[in-house]
C-alpha cells in the first residue's frame, strides 16, 4: 500500500483525508482540532501527533516512525479506519445499548454474550476461559477470580497480543470492542479482496495494529 492507496481507501469509507506524495492527515472538522499526520522526512516517514487545542500553534509529537511508504501507509490506513470504525459502529451501538452498561462496572459475562450474539458474528472468531482457540480470533483469558486478559490469537493459534489484567467488567468491554473491530475489519478485507483493491492479505500484525489502535 502507498499513500495515494490509503487515501482512495479511507475515502470511500467517508473519511476525508488531504494527500500529498509526501504525507496524509484527516481534514479536521475544526480549524482548532488536534490531528494525526503521516510524512516523510529525510530517509524515514514519521506518523505525527499535531496539537491544535488550547491556543498551541501545532505543536508536534513524533508517536512513530517507519522505514518506508509501504509500512507507513499500511499502519496510517489501518489507525484511521479503526478511529472511524469505533465512532461509526462500536460508540453507536452503546449508546443505543445502554442497558447492557458495556463500559461500566455493572456489565456483566450475560450481558457481554447478549451483546456479542447482537452482532451476529460467528462463535469461531472468539472463545472464552477454557474453550479451545481457534486462530484469528479473540480470546478471554480467566487469570484470577475476579480478574482476566483478553487476547487476539493469530491464524497459527499464537498469542499476537494481550491485555494486561483486567478487572471483569473491564475485560468483558475490552473483549466486545475486539471481536466487533476484528469482524468489521474482517468485512473490510473481503470487500477489498473481491474488488481487487489489495495485493495481499493483512498479516497478524496487521490486524494487532488495527485492535490496538
Amino acid at each position: 500500500m502507498n499513500i495515494k492507496q490509503a487515501a482512495v481507501l479511507l475515502e470511500q469509507e467517508g473519511i476525508r483525508v488531504e494527500a500529498t506524495g509526501q504525507s496524509i492527515h484527516v481534514i479536521p472538522v475544526a480549524q482548532d482540532e488536534n490531528i494525526y499526520k503521516l510524512e516523510k522526512r529525510d530517509e524515514q516517514w514519521v506518523y505525527l501527533f499535531i496539537q491544535y487545542e488550547r491556543n498551541s500553534e501545532g505543536r508536534e509529537m513524533i508517536v512513530n516512525t517507519f522505514r518506508d511508504e509501504t509500512e507507513a501507509a499500511n499502519y496510517f490506513f489501518l489507525v484511521t479506519l479503526q478511529s472511524s470504525y469505533f465512532q461509526k459502529y462500536i460508540f453507536t451501538f452503546k449508546e443505543k445499548n445502554t442497558s447492557l452498561k458495556i463500559g461500566t462496572p455493572s456489565f456483566t459475562m450475560s450481558a457481554l454474550q447478549k451483546a456479542l450474539s447482537s452482532l451476529q458474528v460467528v462463535h469461531t472468531s472468539f472463545s472464552f476461559f477454557d474453550e479451545e482457540v481457534a486462530p484469528h480470533s479473540i480470546h478471554l483469558k480467566r487469570v484470577s477470580p475476579t480478574e482476566c486478559k483478553v487476547q487476539y490469537i493469530g491464524n497459527n493459534k499464537q498469542v499476537v497480543f494481550e491485555t494486561i489484567e483486567l478487572e471483569d467488567w473491564d475485560a468483558y468491554s475490552a473483549m466486545f470492542d475486539y471481536v466487533y473491530l476484528l469482524a468489521l475489519l474482517d468485512q473490510k478485507c473481503k470487500n477489498l479482496a473481491e474488488n481487487h483493491q489489495i495485493e495481499e492479505a493483512f498479516s497478524d500484525e496487521d490486524f494487532a495494529i488495527f485492535l490496538t489502535a
